[in-house]
């Protein structure tokens, strides 16, 4: 996807009509299904104008963090997503029907897991709480500002452009609490503190996350950083936290290392890799108390990655090798190893190195670039069968589709390659474009094919988006 390049003023007010456009059931109507609707029209307008980050270990990291925490939680309304938005924006979002928006700044300015577990954890209480959905129902008229307030949240960020178009929300509907209520706040609190425990994490990260917020918005005054504009002062927020640990005598564990601290290491390196909006932030800063020969070797993996992302391949490979004899147990580092070949062009080689990871850990990343080069190999069913298996983590994945509906047109099924053509269109917000696709496959597809209904159906509902203008 790509992201869009609009002058501040222009997005405000862009945005300002998208969501005037979207239209919303009467309070009293609103409902869990009125929430689920809401919801996918927010993401189909997030994946229409802004970037998220779809590499596949991205996406299967964050997913897997946050279905964790929704484990922990219990019974659920809804089917959980979570999106990385390339933005370096210190902010974290929960919208309507279980999806979850964190920005690569706020992932960058994360010391360890249990601290990005701590902000997810919060902005799941808020949805199981269904504290976005008792906003809407306070008033006929509050869909709209608060949809307003949640791509503002999300895509405009700190600034006085922002600031403003939320007061002018505020403005036009005084009846209704834009920020979350304190009550609100405490209750997301008290149950990310619960399930933070029940996960064996370290709660008192979420003193820590609140402290550094606390000193970003201090810092950053005249330009309140996104989170600030929907959450309450986080300076009260941290005496409820405070008072919890105390109430529980809590004591820190004496070192914030976990069993996976390298898996979240990693992530983190990847976001500074692929986000444009964190340029030049390649090294972890590594606290002290790290060996020197550890700092140096993250720092080591993070100029790799930077490197294969840049396109120096040559360099990547390089790195890569150095740092897999420093973690010789970390499959992760051989599929890195495998995607730089594979990009290079030198697929035996890429094939080679991708088979003898996926054989230890077949995980969504492995699977996916090892498919990706079976299928410039020309074996399209052996590429098709590994796509399907990473189905379910990547199923938002333009990029999957777009790749599955390739293979299934070199193999002769072009019905079904328009199908997912069709969804890789949709899910890169190119809804004109999915809706031709759509009839393409419907054209082609036996009449009992169980995607001849799935192709109906999900033209139908991008075309009652496309007449909303959106």
């Amino acid at each position: 996807m790509t992201s869009l390049k609009l002058r501040p003023l222009a997005l405000a007010v862009l945005f300002f009509f998208l969501i005037a456009a979207i239209p919303l059931p009467a309070a009293a109507e609103f409902g869990i299904k009125q929430e689920k609707e809401v919801g996918e029209k927010l993401l189909s307008l997030v994946s229409r104008k802004f970037k998220l980050i779809e590499e596949p270990d991205v996406v299967e990291y964050i997913n897997n963090l946050g279905q964790e925490i929704v484990r922990a939680s219990g019974t659920t309304f809804f089917d959980f997503h979570f999106f990385v938005i390339d933005d370096r924006e210190f902010n974290a979002f929960a919208a309507p029907s279980g999806l979850i928006f964190v920005h690569s700044g706020l992932i960058a300015a994360c010391e360890n897991e249990d601290e990005l577990a701590a902000v997810i954890a919060h902005e799941v209480g808020h949805i199981q709480s269904r504290h976005i959905a008792r906003q809407m129902e306070k008033s006929t008229k509050v869909g709209i500002g608060t949809l307003a307030l949640l791509i503002a949240g999300i895509a405009i960020g700190a600034g006085p452009i922002g600031n403003a178009m939320i007061a002018g929300s505020m403005a036009a509907n005084a009846s209704m609490a834009l920020k979350f209520s304190r009550e609100d706040e405490e209750e997301a609190d008290r149950l990310a503190y619960n399930w933070m425990g029940e996960m064996g994490r370290d709660r008192g990260a979420m003193l820590t996350m609140l402290k550094r917020m606390r000193r970003i918005s201090i810092i950053q005054s005249a330009s309140l950083p996104s989170y600030l504009l929907t959450h309450p002062d986080p300076g009260a927020r941290m005496e409820y936290i405070r008072d919890l640990l105390q109430r529980d005598k809590y004591t820190r564990p004496k070192t914030t290392a976990r069993p996976d601290d390298f898996v979240f290491k990693r992530f983190r390196l990847r976001i500074m890799s692929l986000s444009s909006s964190l340029s030049g932030g390649i090294g972890l800063n590594e606290p002290q108390k790290a060996s020197a020969a550890g700092r140096k070797q993250f720092n080591l993996y993070g100029m790799a990655l930077n490197s294969l992302e840049q396109g120096d391949y040559q360099n990547a490979e390089k790195r890569l090798r150095r740092v897999e004899q420093y973690f010789p147990t970390q499959t992760v580092i051989k599929t890195d190893l495998g995607v730089t070949l594979f990009r290079a062009g030198r697929l035996a080689a890429a094939e080679k190195v991708l088979k003898r990871a996926h054989e230890t850990n077949p995980d969504a990343y492995n699977t996916f670039y090892l498919a990706r080069t079976l299928e410039e190999r020309g074996r399209y069913n052996a590429a098709l069968k590994l796509y399907r298996r990473t189905g379910s983590t990547l199923a938002f994945s333009a990029s999957l589709h777009l790749h599955q509906g390739l293979c299934l047109d070199a193999l002769g099924s072009h019905g079904a390659a328009h199908y997912h053509l069709g969804l890789s269109q949709w899910y890169g917000g190119r809804g004109k474009a999915a809706i031709r696709e759509f009839k393409k496959a419907m054209e082609l597809l036996p009449s009992e094919s169980p995607l001849q209904k799935k192709a109906e159906e999900t033209m139908k509902k991008i075309k009652h988006l496309e007449k909303q203008k959106i």
